[in-house]
């Protein structure tokens, strides 16, 4: 049975972090093979494990994840692991079928709760020429660069982040300070309540354990300035699932993962968004090829 016109979610694993590869690398050794066969089969370990429903409520890790970001008891039937090709190389990947997140009675959960607050904000931002703003940090900060592209290609919303200037950021880190960086770019960049500010980011924000302060100052920006809110978080969600108009919070599944976990589905629910056929006004290159070819 084929799936490929099926609505999904697809989680990328990407490559193992330094401490993992020192591991893969001597399994490989030991085993005498290859380094990306070992990580594929540690992969599909994680997966099965994952996957395996567990006494006393019988339900995977995975489902106990999706239940609490989608705010409903669910199930995971058939989630199928793969693998996809980028640049010539060959990458893990997890596959959830819109057909096959279920409620308890069996019946499919539409995907689209995930992003579909956002996706209510962001028509309004658009309709009303208003723009959209993305903050992160790290790696977080790494995605906001690759959503500006296909937030303005894809969407036609005019989108920007701090992380794209990096003379500016820098230059106000340096004369400014770390913690008002993002609130004063802000300030010059002259948010209004027209305008949404999206955070991407692993915690959230917290003042009271002094951890990335400058996406608080920031929102206290966006809150004064009646700019709409929106954030994909994990942990407990911070000071941007307090303040959030519309918030997705992963949960943590693995101490061990709290990290890769959240910044992967920031991806996930950022692609979810400029996917919506509501909001897409341009197709992907790749879609277009394949139809027109088709």
């Amino acid at each position: 049975m084929s799936h490929v016109y099926q609505s999904h979610l697809t989680v990328v694993i990407g490559n193992p972090n330094k401490e993992m590869q020192t591991v893969i690398a001597q399994e490989a050794k030991d085993q005498g093979g290859m380094e990306e066969d070992v990580w594929f089969d540690y992969v599909r370990e994680q997966f099965e494990a994952g996957t395996t429903q567990l006494a006393p409520h019988y339900m995977s890790h995975i489902d106990l994840m999706l239940s609490t970001m989608l705010g409903d008891d669910v199930r995971v039937a058939r989630p199928f692991n793969g693998f996809t090709q980028r640049n010539g190389r060959f990458f893990p990947v997890i596959i959830f079928y819109e057909d096959y997140i279920q409620n308890l009675e069996g019946v499919p959960i539409s995907i689209t709760r995930f992003t579909e607050k956002m996706i209510e904000i962001l028509l309004n931002v658009r309709k009303h020429q208003g723009r959209l703003f993305l903050l992160g940090v790290g790696g977080s900060a790494g995605n906001c660069i690759h959503a500006v592209n296909d937030f303005r290609k894809l969407a036609g919303i005019e989108t920007y982040s701090p992380a794209e200037n990096i003379a500016e950021i820098t230059a106000r880190t340096n004369d400014e300070g770390w913690e008002t960086v993002f609130s004063e770019w802000l300030k010059c960049s002259r948010l209004n309540e027209k305008d949404a500010v999206f955070v991407l980011s692993v915690g959230g924000g917290s003042k009271e354990n002094n951890i990335s302060t400058n996406i608080v100052y920031a929102l206290d920006v966006a809150k004064e300035k009646k700019a709409k809110i929106m954030g994909v978080v994990s942990r407990d969600g911070g000071y941007t699932a307090k303040m959030a108009d519309a918030c997705v919070v992963v949960p943590p599944i693995n101490p061990n993962t709290i990290t890769p976990h959240a910044e992967a589905f920031q991806g996930v629910i950022w692609h979810l968004i400029v996917s919506d056929p509501r909001m897409m006004q341009i197709e992907n290159k790749w879609e277009s090829v394949a139809r027109d070819k088709s």
